[in-house]
């Protein structure tokens, strides 16, 4: 039997590793037993979905394959089909900017339906850019937007960009909503990271 300890350790090296939830699943499948998988209710609070008959996600034009299709709730139903997933936090898939808005629109859908299991979402945003002040504003009245997720480790993102004073203005005003951040960078400027959470303390 897996103990739960190994565990937790395999599933956050497999999830910093790779997001999709199909490897992460089977491999979760192969380990737990049947009465295990039925009985610990699991709250996912990493899910992606996306529908590219709404959205564009321009990242997909050099992604793999298998990535370039629409992953909507059956699908993730299907990918999960056997494990007790009681709650689901929908996670930003990295939209176009003009995308953001019609974003919350879809997953506020979804959080409004019982018969969905996600319940919360942490959207799309660009913290430092301009309008994003009166964006945050507006998506922060939305009782299922938790926080908001940039994907900063793009080969165009400069350097230092989260230490920028636009973007530590951004954060603190996320913090004064009562919104959070997840920071997605490159390992080598994690210390960045470190020090944006020293400038946004409270």
């Amino acid at each position: 039997m897996l103990q739960r300890r190994d565990f937790c350790r395999r599933v956050t090296t497999a999830t910093l590793g790779y997001c999709a939830v199909g490897p992460l699943v089977s491999w979760a499948n192969d380990r737990l037993t049947s009465t295990t998988q039925q009985t610990i209710p699991i709250i996912d609070t990493h899910q992606h979905l996306w529908d590219l008959q709404r959205q564009k996600l321009p990242w997909l034009e050099n992604a793999a394959q298998v990535l370039r299709r629409s992953y909507v709730t059956q699908d993730y139903l299907q990918a999960t089909q056997g494990l007790n997933i009681v709650k689901a936090v929908y996670m930003e898939v990295d939209l176009a900017p003009a995308d953001h808005l019609a974003e919350v629109d879809l997953i506020t859908q979804l959080c409004k339906s019982p018969d969905e299991p996600t319940v919360a979402a942490v959207v799309g945003g660009r913290p430092g850019s301009e309008g994003f002040a009166d964006y945050v504003r507006t998506i922060a009245r939305n009782p299922y937007v938790k926080g908001v997720r940039q994907v900063l480790h793009r080969a165009t993102t400069p350097t230092g960009y989260c230490l920028s004073e636009p973007f530590v203005r951004s954060m603190r005003l996320l913090g004064e909503l009562g919104l959070s951040f997840d920071i997605c960078l490159r390992t080598n400027e994690l210390s960045d990271a470190v020090k944006l959470a020293d400038q946004c303390r409270d």
